[in-house]
């Protein structure tokens, strides 16, 4: 029909397929939609599981949407149900402004320190004071050292 006549014009063909494309447009309701899932290499979750357990610390840093890089944590292994999540510079909701960095700074130093005291609470007292700089002050046991993170 009107679509043959139109592809076979020796006008121009761009604007006679247009205008058919636009008469048989007329009324249409959306039924369905489409995603692409960008999938993962194959042995990512299962090498950086291995690497967890050995001990390695791993540390993802995206310029994805931040609900975007969580399912991709939960997706590859590298996050588990039972883990705290901490967003610097962003918020859960990927809401949070465009982050300063006087705040990112501000941001990473209370999580350092919270994080030194839940392990320094952790360590015996003695263990905490040999060879690192800064660990006895923070203890209250005198000694050398730095207080800031």
């Amino acid at each position: 029909g009107k679509y043959k006549a139109a592809a076979a014009s020796r006008g121009d063909r761009d604007a006679a397929l247009a205008a058919v494309a636009e008469q048989a447009e007329q009324g249409l309701a959306l039924v369905g939609l489409t995603a692409i899932e960008d999938r993962l290499q194959r042995g990512v979750p299962r090498t950086l599981a291995h690497l967890r357990r050995a001990g390695l610390k791993v540390w993802v840093l995206t310029g994805d949407k931040v609900e975007t890089a969580v399912n991709i944590g939960y997706s590859c292994k590298l996050l588990e149900g039972a883990m705290d999540l901490l967003y610097v510079g962003a918020s859960p909701d990927g809401a949070a402004p465009e982050p300063t960095k006087e705040g990112l700074r501000a941001q990473l130093r209370d999580l350092t320190g919270h994080y030194s005291e839940l392990i320094l609470s952790a360590m015996p007292a003695e263990a905490s004071a040999h060879g690192v700089p800064g660990l006895a002050a923070r203890r209250g046991q005198g000694g050398e050292g730095d207080a800031e993170a």
